[in-house]
């Protein structure tokens, strides 16, 4: 079983680093995934961004976990 918890929650907050914790993944399906999600478009925003130019770090390692 994983555990989510983020005990050290305050220093990722101050430091500004991903409240996502470090999980055990498959490295290959979550960089495939990270990869998939990177390329998409937005494309009801102006200049069309991709969400790899759009999103935050800490919603990519959202997806790396999600894939991975």
């Amino acid at each position: 079983m994983w555990d989510l918890s983020c005990r050290d929650w305050e220093r990722r907050i101050v430091e500004r680093t991903t409240l996502v914790p470090d999980l055990p993944l498959f490295l290959e399906e979550a960089d495939a995934g990270q990869a998939f999600y990177d390329g998409l478009v937005l494309p009801d925003v102006p200049d069309q961004p991709l969400l790899r130019d759009a999103s935050g770090q800490w919603f990519r390692d959202i997806v790396r976990a999600l894939f991975g």
